[in-house]
């Protein structure tokens, strides 16, 4: 803005009169501009500081689960005993359990009341003797050749349940598969992919959990920041390739893709639901508290702004990419997942607690939407949104505060996508929490019959 901008043109100005009151128009038509500079460079110095937490998530080893017993915040290769699925449980960060680090006791774990310490005593029980080995395999390559290629490495995880009764005739090897993505700034070792990979396993299904690129022990690359929507999904596509090829033999040999599914959490659930949509070969996704698009979850993050929020958005998002140089929202939901053709109609599963404070659940009706709307491509065979939190618990805590109904609602999607009945998950053998004998069975039936 210029002093001329308060006239209708130069000579209504020229003729306004004294030196003075130009002067004065001068200094007002400047000083407006000085104002006017001093807000964009605020609102960009904004965007560019804020930006970077969003992105700033430690990455590494994955902050959230340590990769070794060293009993300190950062654990990880070197620092101490290898933590692997036979005696990471009690290692895990058990929420609502203090101190989060370190070995958890009987009396940390019982002295939390929002769920049955139980839990972590029979997966701890289950997981010392059921077999694992870790594994390495490349990601997908990047279809745009924009990033770099990266190992990922994951716990290979087979089901010690015998299974043959379950086992269609023709085929040869079983049982199906499913990859367990983790969500954002954690690892092989996330107590959520941990704790729903225990449950898939007990019930008859062989477990590949795979860190993310920049996390756990898969490579580092130079875009080593929390980012999104960049890259991941080709991640978790190359840990399906790995669970239908088996190249190294862990699960039994190569299997018809149409036997391997993916889970995803929080973010894994969002790089779920992409690489669903991108691969027309995945068979069944089941996607779990996930953010619908990066751009939305900034945005919850900074909602306490109230309408600050709308105007700082766009500035956070600059703010955000700059930090890691790339795009975050190139390989997304919205952009994936929206579908009018193809040679199956997939099965696929969301999930999300209603009472989200961090992934609200207008985010997983969106994803819900895409998928109603893609009928030629996907049938939406489970929408489950309990209203359960517990004690500031309320990210992805249907597993946690509702195991029961979250196992069954397991064992219905995948046996169901697998051409397999309830039956098969061993319901009845498996432990329960919050349901108590007499109503099991017709637990079982509202669900397995429904």
């Amino acid at each position: 803005m210029n002093a001329y901008d308060y006239y209708d043109d130069e000579d209504e100005f020229n003729d306004e009169g004294s030196s003075s009151n130009k002067k004065k128009y001068y200094l007002c038509g400047a000083c407006s501009c000085s104002c006017c500079c001093c807000l964009l460079v605020l609102y960009v110095l904004i965007g560019f500081i804020g930006g970077k937490f969003f992105v700033e998530t430690p990455v590494g080893w994955g902050w959230m689960e340590a990769l070794t017993a060293c009993g300190t915040y950062w654990c990880g290769p070197g620092m101490g005993p290898l933590l692997s699925p036979n005696n990471f449980t009690m290692y895990l960060r058990w929420q609502g359990v203090k101190p989060a680090v370190g070995l958890k006791t009987n009396a940390s774990l019982s002295a939390q009341t929002c769920y049955s310490p139980q839990q972590a005593f029979d997966m701890a029980d289950y997981n010392a003797d059921a077999p694992w080995q870790q594994v390495a395999f490349p990601a997908r390559a990047d279809p745009e050749a924009k990033a770099e290629q990266a190992t990922i490495n994951a716990w290979a995880m087979k089901t010690p349940k015998d299974t043959s009764a379950s086992k269609p005739a023709g085929v040869t090897v079983w049982p199906p598969r499913i990859v367990v993505q983790h969500g954002v700034g954690s690892s092989q070792n996330n107590r959520y992919a941990q704790y729903a990979a225990y449950q898939l396993r007990s019930m008859g299904f062989d477990v590949l959990t795979p860190s993310f690129r920049n996390h756990g022990w898969s490579s580092a690359t130079k875009h080593d920041r929390t980012t999104w929507g960049w890259i991941y999904p080709m991640d978790l596509l190359g840990a399906w390739d790995y669970a239908v090829n088996d190249p190294d033999g862990v699960f039994g040999g190569a299997i018809d893709p149409k036997y391997v599914g993916i889970l995803g959490i929080s973010l894994g659930a969002m790089t779920t639901a992409t690489a669903f949509g991108m691969e027309q070969k995945v068979h069944a996704a089941f996607i779990d508290s996930g953010p619908s698009d990066p751009k939305d979850e900034l945005k919850q993050q900074i909602s306490m702004l109230g309408p600050l929020a709308d105007i700082l958005l766009p500035a956070l998002w600059e703010g955000a990419n700059w930090w890691t140089g790339v795009d975050l929202g190139r390989y997304i939901p919205s952009k994936a997942l929206p579908c009018t053709t193809s040679p199956t109609v997939r099965p696929v599963a969301v999930a999300s607690s209603a009472e989200d404070t961090f992934v609200p659940l207008n985010q997983a009706q969106q994803l819900v939407k895409w998928i109603a709307t893609s009928p030629n491509c996907y049938t939406l065979t489970q929408v489950y949104f309990p209203a359960v939190s517990c004690g500031g618990m309320d990210h992805a805590q249907e597993m946690y505060l509702a195991p029961d109904e979250y196992r069954l609602r397991l064992c219905k999607f995948f046996t169901d996508a697998f051409g397999m009945t309830c039956n098969d998950c061993g319901l009845e053998l498996l432990p329960w929490y919050n349901v108590n004998v007499t109503e099991r069975s017709a637990k079982i039936d509202s669900i397995c019959k429904a």
